[in-house]
């Protein structure tokens, strides 16, 4: 071999070794990490979190209100604000919330017949193979947001016609029109049943005046969430994912 070809096999050599280096780094910051000792890391997480809890509640009673922020806590409820354990998710979040009670009504649309989805999938309620009208709304029963969820990327759009509705007939092909002729946002749920009939399911978004999370990323493309309510009441599905209990808190599976 002509040592020009060695030079060339060396340093081709040479970078099949870094990118694989590259690529096993990678792997190693990013890989989801094992459930199992994961789940242990939150337990543990979730015995410090109690003790921020505690001082919430102790405020919450003693001024008739919850705190503004958790600075509001020191230091007359604690010392200091704590770390939550986690080195690589060390800080807590809290958000009080202006609706405390959060429902979705949701109306089936009808089948995709098995065409791909556009964009992204935001609720579960319902048959998976089904596109829905998701209606968020407040404590008052009055819809703050409306979507559209699973629509198929390609549909015949038709004109809303409320016989075809109620008969359930060609929901999706009127789903893009359907704001033309039926005010959603602001309108309460008894108005949208005069309109729209009875919503498919009903089901709890949220029910609890404050929220304490740690958002905890787990992945390259990942939104996983550990958090807590003082009503202690989780939903199945919340935020995108699955929850399951660890404790007295709720993890989002994003």
């Amino acid at each position: 071999m002509k040592p020009r070809a060695k030079v060339v096999l060396g340093i081709l050599g040479s970078l099949l070794l870094l990118f694989a280096f590259c690529v096993a780094t990678l792997w190693f910051m990013f890989a989801p990490e094992n459930w199992s000792k994961r789940k242990a890391r939150f337990e543990t997480a979730e015995a410090t979190g109690m003790t921020l809890v505690g001082a919430i509640q102790t405020y919450s009673v003693e001024n008739g209100a919850p705190p503004e922020n958790l600075q509001a806590l020191v230091p007359q409820y604690l010392a200091r604000i704590p770390d939550t354990g986690l080195r690589d998710y060390p800080a807590f979040e809290y958000e009080i919330f202006t609706n405390s009670k959060m429902s979705l009504a949701w109306y089936d649309l009808g089948s995709r017949g098995g065409k791909p989805i556009a964009g992204f999938w935001v609720y579960f309620e319902g048959k998976p193979e089904h596109a829905i009208l998701a209606l968020t709304l407040d404590q008052h029963e009055r819809v703050v947001d409306a979507r559209v969820d699973r629509m198929p990327q390609e549909y015949d759009k038709i004109e809303f016609d409320a016989e075809k509705w109620n008969q359930r007939n060609s929901r999706i092909e009127m789903a893009e029109s359907l704001p033309n002729h039926v005010t959603l946002k602001g309108a309460t749920l008894s108005e949208l049943r005069s309109s729209l009939g009875e919503p498919t399911g009903i089901s709890t978004l949220r029910n609890a005046p404050w929220e304490l999370r740690i958002k905890c990323s787990n992945g390259v493309v990942n939104w996983d969430v550990f958090f807590y309510w003082p009503t202690e009441e989780y939903p199945k599905q919340i935020y995108g994912g699955r929850t399951e209990l660890i404790g007295r808190w709720a993890y989002v599976h994003e």
